[in-house]
């Protein structure tokens, strides 16, 4: 299945400094797309030379946050895809570019796996809880015509 814009998180001028940067990155689950020019912004430079992006890379290094591409473009109209380091997707990342497998991988795999199983149990569980409740109402409804048609 191809993946479209619409598939990832997308924050455009959210942040105006590097901490917000980084809580924005979890609060989207670890994992934020933005543009370079919302990166180049937050080093107060006008233009993504290849310093700028050297330094983009260290504060986003400093703040634990790893980033694809792995060579961040200077094209100011690129995007990044952030992540937290130390994550399930970090572990993902890290065990394609590396080629290895570990007990890390395996278990952010597992997670992943799962996530989408469990948000679709608590779904369940609440529709099937809405429909216990609309039953309830029209069981209450059907008692109060039989209760006229009695009378």
């Amino acid at each position: 299945m191809a993946t479209s814009e619409a598939d990832f998180d997308w924050v455009a001028d959210e942040h105006s400094t590097w901490q917000e940067l980084d809580n924005a990155v979890r609060m989207h689950g670890d994992i934020l797309r933005v543009a370079m020019i919302d990166l180049r912004t937050l080093t107060g430079k006008d233009r993504l030379k290849v310093r700028v992006i050297a330094d983009i890379e260290q504060m986003l290094a400093n703040l634990g946050i790893g980033h694809l591409p792995s060579e961040l473009r200077g094209n100011q109209d690129a995007t990044a895809v952030l992540y937290k380091l130390g994550s399930p997707a970090a572990a993902v990342i890290e065990a394609v570019r590396n080629g290895t497998s570990s007990d890390r991988l395996e278990h952010a795999l597992r997670h992943l796996n799962t996530a989408n199983s469990t948000s679709v149990q608590r779904e369940y569980s609440i529709k099937k809880q809405e429909l216990a409740e609309q039953l309830g109402i029209l069981d209450g409804v059907a008692q109060e015509i039989r209760n006229i048609i009695k009378s």
